[in-house]
């Protein structure tokens, strides 16, 4: 038996609070449904720190029949910020995520 682990236990990184958890029809978890909350809290986390302040940022994370599952980020822009650049830093931002985005910038 080992008198020492080296590797830490888990910790979580966020807990969410939810008045129930998502079911099947039947009745059983629905973890995709989980899955896709988790992924909509990362990548909306991770754009609030590369965009900041400078747009309103929506994502939702759902099914695909041909990826598995796909994220369609809507960015809000004022009037008068450069959507390029806004473009180009949020589609880096998600580059390391394993999930097909849609990113959208409607006109403001």
């Amino acid at each position: 038996m080992q008198p020492h682990i080296g590797e830490r236990a888990a910790v979580p990184v966020r807990i969410e609070i939810m008045d129930a958890l998502p079911t099947t029809a039947v009745g059983k978890l629905f973890k995709p449904k989980l899955v896709w909350r988790a992924a909509e809290h990362a990548l909306t986390e991770i754009l609030r720190k590369t965009l900041g302040e400078v747009a309103d940022i929506e994502v939702a994370v759902g099914p695909d029949e041909t990826l598995g599952r796909r994220a369609t980020i809507r960015i809000h822009c004022a009037a008068g910020q450069n959507t390029g650049d806004i473009r180009t830093a949020a589609t880096q931002a998600v580059s390391g995520f394993a999930i097909h985005s849609d990113l959208v910038l409607p006109e403001a």
